[in-house]
């Protein structure tokens, strides 16, 4: 099942050309050649050199909810002296929570599987513990961006309607903090691909918008009722490693931004998709190919053969828009590239790799996203632009 980025390159680069109604080729000798949607100048070409604050691929938001017991150790008063009076018992009541600024110091490393949590709520106490929100951004896939750029996940509950209680991993051999971890990382993945619902669904309504294919409409609404099983696939594994967190509502601001303009919609489509989506699609590929574990080795597997469908949909959606959208499209499409391919990539060490549930060390992970990067985003970014593979390729050099 295991495919390589050649294999998926092979797959991908097919669709484009399909979508062009002619071959896509990667010129070598930096003659140019023609672009989809662009003339044959004889020329050499290059991406468009802009800013990369756009980011690599837009960091996906996830919040959730994290405890931990209040007091730490015991409250009870020492005891007295021999012929001395006892010391002053607890009172019963327990101290406040501590400040918002101070809680990530008390909340396990094993749940703070980004690197870059921050907490923004103050605490509640019950139940003997202290209860805020979380959150991070991190992962590869396609998130939900609002009108401002920035992502938005469901708010965690505690309700349990997107978990099926399917058949889980097997947990015996995993110690604690194994478990805690794991449950971490598949809430996050959990509530990221909940969100990716939403993503496509509004593509499909920008498609409509722009007077799409009726092919590539209807891949989207595909592609959104895949992103619902995954999700329940990954609350049910956040679950069976112990975690109690749920999808609840989503605050989509009051209104969702529906763009009918084609450089915006292909812009976003370059980000989420054609790097987004096939970076997903080559991580879940490898991860499944080091898990052992039944449960959450078929799980990896189906998340990587429909990524892999989502970002063949997104490079073809791109090659139709090239062609119909000229200019202002090739520049909007130009700039997503080479913002995506010149930033560098951040893989930050979040716990010990655990290969038997699907955890790649960093490692592996970095390896496996600059190869993607490399080999796959680079060439058919090159292709699709009509520009020399080395024109692309460059911009991932130093990243």
């Amino acid at each position: 099942m295991h495919a390589s980025p050649k294999q998926l390159l092979v797959v991908l680069s097919s669709a484009i050309g399909v979508a062009c109604g002619s071959d896509v080729t990667f010129p070598e000798d930096g003659s140019g050649g023609r672009g989809v949607g662009g003339e044959d100048d004889g020329q050499g070409g290059s991406m468009t050199q802009v800013s990369s604050t756009s980011g690599f691929p837009p960091p996906s938001s996830f919040e959730t909810e994290v405890c931990f017991a209040w007091p730490q150790g015991e409250g009870a008063g020492g005891a007295g002296g021999t012929g001395g009076t006892g010391g002053t018992g607890g009172t019963g009541e327990a101290p406040p929570c501590p400040p918002r600024g101070e809680a990530l110091d008390y909340v396990s490393k094993d749940e703070q599987v980004c690197g870059n949590e921050r907490i923004t709520t103050e605490g509640a106490f019950a139940n003997g513990e202290c209860c805020y929100t979380m959150s991070a951004e991190c992962g590869v896939g396609r998130p939900f961006l609002d009108a401002d750029g920035r992502t938005r996940t469901a708010a965690p509950t505690r309700s349990r309607q997107w978990t099926t209680d399917t058949g889980g991993p097997d947990v015996s051999d995993l110690s604690e903090a194994e478990r805690r971890s794991l449950a971490g990382r598949w809430r996050r993945d959990a509530f990221l691909e909940h969100a990716s619902i939403a993503s496509f669904g509004r593509f499909a309504l920008e498609l409509l918008a722009v007077g799409a294919p009726a092919d590539l409409v209807e891949e989207a609404h595909r592609a959104a009722l895949d992103e619902v099983d995954h999700a329940r696939r990954c609350f049910d594994l956040a679950r069976a490693y112990g975690d109690t967190v749920d999808a609840g509502s989503m605050d989509f601001g009051g209104a969702v931004p529906v763009s009918s303009k084609l450089p915006d919609i292909a812009r976003r489509a370059v980000l989420e998709g054609c790097v987004g989506e096939t970076l997903a699609a080559v991580l879940a590929s490898e991860q499944a190919e080091a898990a052992t574990d039944v449960a959450v080795l078929r799980t990896l597997q189906r998340i990587a053969i429909d990524e892999g469908r989502h970002a063949e949909l997104a490079w073809r959606a791109v090659a139709w828009m090239l062609e119909v959208g000229g200019e202002p499209v090739r520049e909007a499409v130009g700039e997503a590239f080479h913002a995506a391919l010149a930033t560098e990539l951040d893989v930050s060490e979040r716990s010990a790799p655990i290969r038997a549930h699907g955890v790649l060390s960093m490692t592996e992970e970095r390896r496996v996203l600059k190869q993607a990067r490399q080999q796959i985003i680079a060439p058919l970014a090159a292709g699709l632009m009509g520009l020399p593979a080395s024109a692309a390729s460059a911009a991932t050099a130093q990243a």
